[in-house]
């Protein structure tokens, strides 16, 4: 079956029966365009996206980048420790979602969490995506809650020379408004990782935000069945029409890192470009611009190797502690003033006591008197 005039053919389906027989998949005709079906997953998702690109103008190329998803400081460091060995001699450029914290970040726990992310992101081999706290249905209603809580998350990672260039989050929270507001514009790169079968929403809204870079997330399983043709060689020759991630999850025991890396290994794309060549993304909070670009990470206009981070650090916990030091003068001082006042009002309850006392007496007195008089 061959295309009619003025159709262009994006993608064929060829039967595995009799003479194999090769059938239109996806057309554009002027402007419109058409596929028999479509699917998350698959040959069907690839044709999908090509026939997407064709019917909007969109000619970019890109070849996609590992992504590991959910690495936390609750993670287990006996596998950390085999994934920071092994991700030394991968050749690709990672990108590491991960999920930190403002509590309890003076234990052991953390402080390891820390180190295996700097190992991580040694020479910008691995990017790192900032994930948006976990909401409950109580913090999802709370106005304050989520701007306090992603600007703590923010300055904690920098203050630890922990540098995110992006924010990742579930895809429905760009159908929300208050957590576009105060979650995902902290980034100017988003990578969406799907919907939740339980979302909580503040302000549903329709109409999504759009970002400089967006991610388009693809799981390793939903390509699990794709044979690529590769021409002989070590690699496809596909690539995709917008950044796209081939995404994992961290593991959790030794034998699923090894399955990971020898599936990374086994990635039918060419190891990417290093990412701070590729793209210009970054975080910001109304005080620290956090960029990635030209190869190099800066904070406020600042090449991060050129910071001083130890004397940030002190001057910061000079801050903290004249904080705390006003907060308890303070204290101090308004439980001094509740005591004088408490004082006050004991004394007067004591001296009006005691002339409720003295007259009581002598009334008692002179009832006794008047009794005596009248015998």
């Amino acid at each position: 079956m061959k295309a009619q005039d003025g159709e262009t053919v994006v993608s064929n389906l060829v039967s595995k029966t009799g003479d194999q027989q090769s059938y239109p998949f996806g057309i554009v005709k002027d402007q419109n365009a058409y596929i028999p079906l479509f699917s998350s997953e698959g040959a069907t998702l690839l044709s999908s996206m090509q026939l997407i690109a064709k019917w909007l103008g969109v000619k970019d190329s890109y070849t996609p980048y590992v992504a590991i998803d959910n690495f936390t400081p609750l993670s287990s460091f006996t596998v950390a420790d085999k994934f920071v060995r092994e991700l030394e001699d991968l050749e690709n450029n990672v990108i590491i979602t991960t999920t930190s914290t403002t509590d309890n970040t003076d234990t052991k726990t953390f402080k390891a969490y820390l180190k295996f992310l700097k190992i991580m992101t040694n020479n910008n081999h691995a990017i790192l995506y900032l994930n948006v706290p976990a909401l409950n249905a109580s913090d999802s209603g709370n106005n304050d809650t989520l701007e306090e809580m992603m600007t703590q998350e923010v300055s904690t990672s920098i203050e630890n020379q922990i540098f995110p260039l992006g924010i990742s989050a579930p895809t429905y929270w760009n159908f929300d408004k208050y957590y576009q507001m105060n979650a995902l514009d902290f980034g100017d790169a988003v990578l969406f990782t799907g919907m939740t079968n339980s979302p909580h929403f503040h302000t549903r809204t329709n109409t999504t935000q759009a970002f400089k870079t967006t991610f388009f997330n693809v799981s390793n399983d939903a390509l699990a069945n794709v044979h690529w043709n590769k021409n002989g060689g070590k690699y496809t020759a596909f690539t995709f029409p917008v950044p796209t991630v081939i995404s994992y999850q961290f593991p959790k025991t030794v034998k699923q890192n090894e399955k990971l890396f020898k599936e990374i290994r086994n990635d039918p794309f060419p190891p990417t470009d290093q990412y701070l060549y590729r793209f210009n993304t970054g975080i910001s909070t109304q005080t620290q611009n956090l960029r990635g670009a030209n190869g190099t990470i800066t904070l406020n206009d600042v090449p991060v190797d050129s910071i001083n981070f130890d004397a940030l650090q002190k001057q910061t916990n000079v801050k903290t502690n004249n904080t705390k030091q006003s907060k308890a003068s303070t204290s101090r001082n308004i439980v001094d003033k509740v005591n004088d006042v408490l004082t006050v009002i004991i004394l007067i309850t004591l001296a009006v006591l005691v002339v409720l006392l003295l007259k009581g007496r002598k009334l008692y007195l002179r009832m006794f008197k008047n009794h005596d008089s009248k015998k």
